[in-house]
């Protein structure tokens, strides 16, 4: 039988005297033997690309700040981040990064399309994706089609890269007015709701509102990452209106986005006004 076969380990009959049988692992993370390696060998080459010579010490300190970016940004132990790029020194140290961080990494070939990269960011779980310039494209638009929207690859990447800008920490600055109308309408009785395609919510996104001086009392607030879908598609503002227990005659969105804001509430029947931001070119 071949559990028998098992038993016995002929193979190792075949061994060379000088290698053993079985070999004993120290109990220890990637991460750790890692560190090992940089405090013994900080000057030592750890890689060479296209002839530069990149230490173990590069990749310490890149990695960390790699691994201090995914912290902030929410990354926790054991959560999947993908790992989207070619044989790169980056893909390297993204791997040493996650694992410091205390996160698993999986590999995201970059020959998948976006549809069979979505499976397998659905398959695996992953939270977030690092990848390449050159793909970014390519895994915008298998996240957009997690979140209901089907777009081309160039127009994916641009979508996604305006949602990142129009965030606080792209530095977009909210309308001077606007406290000043939002309690205005609140005075008055109005329900108010904030829907925003953003990369983070809970905590980050409310202290992101404190520090462009729009925390107020919100009714409601729908932000993209944990609704599950990304403006312009209905289900944000469906979202919104249950919430707010309102139908869409009786709601109004104001937006500085005529694709996002605009089209996305006409969708569901939510009459719209555009409010187009002084930086910005209509769209």
């Amino acid at each position: 039988m071949m559990s028998d076969i098992y038993a016995e380990k002929p193979w190792l009959k075949n061994y060379d005297p000088n290698v053993p049988p079985t070999l004993e692992y120290e109990e220890k993370t990637f991460a750790e033997k890692f560190l090992e390696m940089a405090d013994r060998y900080p000057d030592k080459t750890a890689l060479i690309y296209m002839g530069n010579h990149i230490t173990f010490r590069d990749i310490d300190l890149l990695s960390n700040q790699l691994a201090a970016y995914l912290i902030k940004s929410g990354v926790k132990p054991d959560d999947v981040v993908g790992l989207c790029m070619p044989n790169l020194p980056a893909n390297y140290i993204s791997i040493v990064a996650v694992q410091k961080a205390g996160a698993v990494s999986t590999g995201l070939s970059p020959l998948l399309t976006p549809v069979e990269m979505e499976h397998q960011i659905k398959d695996s779980r992953t939270k977030v994706v690092i990848t390449v310039d050159l793909l970014y494209g390519i895994v915008a638009q298998a996240a957009l089609r997690e979140l209901g929207l089907d777009l081309a690859v160039d127009d994916a990447g641009r979508l996604l890269e305006a949602t990142y800008i129009s965030g606080v920490e792209g530095g977009k600055a909210p309308f001077p007015d606007a406290r000043r109308t939002l309690l205005t309408l609140r005075e008055r009785g109005f329900l108010l709701g904030a829907v925003t395609n953003r990369a983070f919510g809970g905590e980050r996104f409310r202290a992101d509102l404190r520090d462009a001086g729009l925390e107020i009392d919100w009714d409601v607030e729908a932000v993209s990452v944990e609704v599950g879908f990304l403006k312009p598609h209905p289900a944000m503002f469906e979202y919104a209106l249950a919430h707010l227990k309102i139908g869409p005659a009786d709601a109004l969105m104001v937006g500085n986005s005529l694709a996002e804001d605009v089209l996305g509430a006409q969708m569901v029947g939510i009459r719209a006004a555009w409010r187009r931001s002084a930086d910005r070119s209509p769209g």
